[in-house]
């Protein structure tokens, strides 16, 4: 059934690179206990629950997607933010919008990891270096994530 499941390997050390990252990424479900920091390594490390848009068309039939778990990395961090994450429900999965980064007038990048419900990671990097490696046992799902443009659309159509 997952013959077909070749897993990601993505290195991001620009902008551009992080964009890609984070189009793989939307729609990823993160439970905020899944990641570590490590102050002396720098090493900013979570696992998520991706689900694989590159595949959302190879079974359109079955309407069988995919999810897969994803090791996400930042090397080089110097500080990890949290806004809007609620201590109390660390098991909580949040969902990724996207991943952006930008220079700081001191030189350091500012990584900002959106998520919905208005949550944000930010961690500062001296420099940008992220990977993300997938898991080679994806799992069938029935259930795509939906964005607000599907959501009108079908709301329309429900009027018509």
């Amino acid at each position: 059934m997952t013959d077909f499941f070749k897993p990601l390997k993505l290195l991001a050390n620009d902008e551009d690179g992080l964009q890609l990252i984070s189009t793989y990424l939307q729609d990823s479900l993160f439970p905020i206990m899944s990641f570590t920091y490590d102050q002396e390594t720098k090493i900013f490390n979570c696992l998520i629950n991706r689900f694989c848009w590159e595949h959302v068309d190879d079974h359109p039939k079955h309407g069988t997607y995919h999810r897969v778990h994803s090791g996400l990395c930042f090397a080089t961090v110097i500080g990890v933010h949290k806004r809007g994450f609620h201590q109390a429900s660390p098991h909580r999965m949040h969902t990724v919008l996207m991943i952006s980064c930008h220079k700081t007038k001191h030189g350091t990048i500012n990584i900002h990891i959106l998520f919905s419900g208005n949550k944000e990671l930010r961690l500062e990097a001296e420099s940008l270096q992220c990977t993300v490696t997938d898991d080679r046992h994806p799992w069938p799902t029935h259930k795509k994530p939906m964005h607000l443009h599907e959501h009108l659309q079908e709301l329309h159509q429900g009027r018509s």
